[in-house]
């Protein structure tokens, strides 16, 4: 069972922040209700796809921590450019790999959904398997920019066993209402989908 000081231990590690500060996050994340509740010993909460996905919402903003549940909100009203996903289909797929990929990963084939949404899916296709997520998702990357609360995600997807076969794609997500960043905030951050493999691997645990 998955702990909430394991999961913030592992998003301590695959976002370099330090882990006391991935703690406080999560504390006021927590108390607005987008973490998990968590008891003691045997009656602690077990983390879900979720818990790990908001907690990872607030940290890519990198803001002040208590306005963790606020960055979350924001992060979860981003919507996927609707250029981006009008023309997600002319990636000169064959028929067969559209057909693996729309299996796969179906959400990128929504006209409309939020990055928060995309990201819980990526997650619980890492906890399904984490090793097999790394390798048909190496490469891939999340780029935040904090400024205007936009994100960039390049993706590089293998459909087959062979790594000179991986189909390149991206989407933007934007928030519809900018609002001045405060001066704790940095201005952009990425993460790997390899750290999205390892911490769905510690979310895997038994």
């Amino acid at each position: 069972m998955t702990k909430a000081s394991e999961l913030a231990e592992r998003i301590a590690e695959v976002t370099g922040l330090e882990q006391t500060t991935v703690a406080r996050y999560a504390r006021f994340a927590r108390e607005g209700g987008y973490v998990s509740q968590s008891g003691r010993g045997n009656s602690a909460a077990r983390m879900q796809p979720l818990d790990a996905v908001n907690l990872l919402a607030c940290v890519l903003v990198n803001g002040v921590a208590q306005e963790a549940p606020a960055q979350i909100q924001r992060v979860m009203e981003m919507d996927v450019g609707s250029r981006d996903a009008d023309h997600l289909d002319d990636r000169h797929l064959s028929p067969e790999e559209h057909k693996a990929l729309k299996k796969l990963f179906p959400i990128v084939f929504n006209r409309r959904h939020t990055l928060h949404e995309l990201l819980i899916e990526a997650m619980e296709l890492a906890v399904m398997n984490p090793e097999r997520f790394e390798e048909i998702f190496y490469g891939s990357h999340i780029y935040f920019s904090s400024d205007e609360y936009d994100a960039f995600i390049d993706f590089q997807i293998r459909t087959d066993e062979n790594p000179l076969n991986a189909k390149s794609f991206s989407l933007t997500y934007a928030h519809h209402d900018f609002q001045k960043r405060s001066e704790y905030f940095r201005r952009s951050t990425q993460l790997s989908f390899t750290g999205i493999a390892r911490i769905g691997a510690v979310l895997a645990k038994p």
